[in-house]
């Protein structure tokens, strides 16, 4: 995978895809998603590659991770970034709601980013 822009309802993102020498920010983590820079930083997965505990298909790993990162991203831009309510059991509804707004737009990015 190689990076690319997207838009996210209507906003261009970044994503990006390194190890923590390039995004020191993903020191530790497989992925994240900057609300602030509009950028969205995928692990390269480099370092996992023939360890014992690896997955055993990073390039479908990565894809998962991307895919997670790009709900992050519609829910910043839907405007829900800091919206949820915590509740023990359950899903919240208005997230199964934005969660079925969005997801045309959401199954669109997929598509042209080939992570189906």
């Amino acid at each position: 995978m190689q990076d690319c822009k997207v838009n996210i309802l209507g906003t261009e993102w970044s994503i990006k895809f390194g190890g923590e020498e390039e995004y020191p920010a993903s020191n530790g983590i497989d992925g994240y998603a900057d609300s602030s820079t509009k950028e969205i930083v995928v692990d390269n997965m480099e370092k996992s590659k023939g360890q014992a505990d690896a997955k055993g298909n990073l390039e479908r790993y990565q894809k998962e991770v991307l895919r997670h990162e790009l709900v992050h991203a519609f829910m910043t831009e839907s405007g829900l970034e800091h919206n949820f309510e915590h509740k023990p059991i359950g899903i919240e509804e208005t997230m199964v709601d934005w969660i079925a707004i969005q997801s045309p737009k959401m199954f669109k990015v997929f598509q042209e980013l080939d992570i189906l």
